[in-house]
């Protein structure tokens, strides 16, 4: 049995030129109209029905980057008000001039569109932004209206897409409404939410002590859409981030999409709920929010890849696509501004299952979302410790592998959209297949600490004949099928991207 040649890893210029090359050559096959679908993915702004669907088939080829804006980069050191950097529940000084300096970093990424956390101006203390005292203004640690426009303006002229964090589910308790007496009805005045798992609490009862806002309160409804609608128009964003789905109201949520969506159709909603269940996402996503955060594959990356439970539990993933697609359960991320970041469960050798829990991220059906510091390996517990300053050069290993992992899904529209089929999955090994239009990539992940090796069934379920060569872009080996099978050898804990490059 032949192995595959294990050898140097090819450069992220190197990655990026033979990818180029590898759809530029089977471009040929397509029809121009079908090869270039994904090409205006970054066009803005979008008007028109027609092209809101063109939009939305582009958002499966964005990369998503969430920046916590107060702890990402302090661009303007005169807004430091009362800033403290040993305190991490308090501002540090990120603010918009630091992102606005920081995009050509992000594009070099990889990186095509970012996302904002709340940058309303909140309370004393509030540096995520979640304690809003103000819905229309924004932050004076974070800059004005005016540099966010320019943020949203200069993402725009690179070819990226902007989304707002948007909170509609409380105020801070220092909100003008929340102190007097004509706005008593604007609160559900519940209390703590005591059990989770009762939908009418998670509705009405405060979140973290924070006053939960009755959206059912026409007044309040009113308000909160045409606050949402002015922020739309004024900055131009690409779409809002939608967090707490399940503790607001679904008429509400119906209510917003359509009200966004009627002034521009290309407007996009991402939802997050950690306590959705799937059915649930379904109606959300039915009723309006095109694309949500995927909580359950969260929890299945860090049990497989952070704690070395069986292959087999992404393998059911899988074969749930259609049903994930058709429930917008499509945002796949590693890491998210409430929970402990990958490296601090990891244990032993954190990196090399953070490397493969990336490259499954970037291959997978769905969309992926970064969480800021993931590409350098920032660590951290619990919040806040899951929310450090930005370190920029903290891996630059791992640095170089991450920009290679996101110039391989640019330049392969299969991993952008194409259809899966698994083709081998055990304990320790998952082989799947992407492929849209002439452009198939086959997808082999070792999980295991040890290495690997085996012949591979491909003919069954991708239709690839004997004398197909693929190509492995996370190295220099490539292998031939050859009675219908592939043989593959891996080292412990290896990723394998290969593209078909003949037929």
């Amino acid at each position: 049995m032949a192995r595959s040649r294990r050898k140097r890893r090819f450069s992220f210029l190197e990655t990026t030129f033979l990818s180029i090359l590898v759809v530029a050559a089977l471009a040929a096959e397509t029809p121009a109209a079908e090869t270039t679908a994904g090409g205006s993915a970054n066009s803005h702004p979008v008007t028109t029905v027609a092209e809101a669907g063109a939009a939305s088939e582009a958002w499966q080829g964005q990369i998503l980057y969430y920046i916590l804006v107060d702890r990402f980069a302090d661009g303007d050191p005169a807004n430091n008000y009362g800033i403290s950097r040993d305190d991490m529940r308090n501002f540090h000084g990120g603010d918009l001039q630091g992102v606005r300096d920081r995009l050509d970093y992000l594009q070099e990424q990889g990186i095509t569109a970012i996302i904002l956390s709340p940058i309303m101006e909140s309370q004393a203390r509030s540096y995520d932004g979640n304690q809003i005292v103000d819905f229309y203004k924004v932050d004076r640690h974070f800059g004005d209206l005016a540099l966010l426009r320019e943020v949203v303006d200069k993402a725009h002229e690179k070819g990226m897409k902007v989304l707002l964090e948007m909170v509609v589910n409380h105020t801070g308790t220092d909100h003008p409404w929340f102190k007097d007496r004509w706005h008593l009805d604007w609160y559900h005045g519940a209390g703590e939410i005591k059990d989770w798992s009762n939908p009418w609490q998670l509705e009405n009862g405060n979140l973290n002590g924070l006053p939960d806002l009755a959206q059912e309160n026409p007044d309040v409804a009113s308000y909160l859409l045409e606050m949402a609608t002015w922020w739309e128009e004024k900055t131009e964003v690409d779409g809002f981030w939608l967090d707490n789905l399940q503790h607001v109201p679904l008429a509400f949520w119906e209510k917003l999409a359509q009200t966004v969506k009627s002034v521009r159709p290309g407007f996009r909603l991402f939802g997050e709920a950690s306590t959705l269940p799937l059915v649930m996402a379904a109606k959300y996503h039915q009723d309006g929010i095109d694309f949500l955060a995927d909580y359950p594959l969260y929890y299945a990356i860090r049990d497989v890849f952070g704690k070395g439970q069986s292959m087999t539990r992404l393998s059911e993933r899988l074969q749930q696509d259609d049903f994930n697609r058709e429930a917008g359960m499509q945002g796949i991320f590693i890491d998210n501004s409430n929970l402990p970041r990958f490296l601090f469960e990891a244990g032993e050798q954190a990196k090399a299952k953070l490397r493969l829990a990336l490259a499954f991220q970037m291959t997978f059906p769905g969309i992926p979302i970064t969480y800021y510091g993931d590409e350098v390996g920032m660590n951290g517990g619990r919040e806040p410790y899951n929310r450090w300053d930005m370190v920029w050069e903290n891996d630059p290993e791992l640095q170089e592998y991450y920009k290679s992992l996101t110039a391989i899904r640019a330049a392969n529209p299969a991993l952008q959209r194409g259809d899966s089929a698994e083709i081998f999955a055990d304990a320790d090994l998952l082989i799947f297949s992407r492929r849209f239009e002439s452009n198939q990539i086959i997808v082999a992940l070792n999980n295991s600490a040890g290495e690997k090796a085996g012949q591979f069934d491909v003919a069954a379920k991708t239709g690839l004949k004997d004398g197909t060569v693929l190509v492995n872009l996370l190295g220099t080996d490539f292998v031939m099928v050859q009675d219908g099978k592939i043989d593959l050898s891996f080292s412990g804990k290896e990723a394998k991207i290969f593209v078909v490059v003949s037929r």
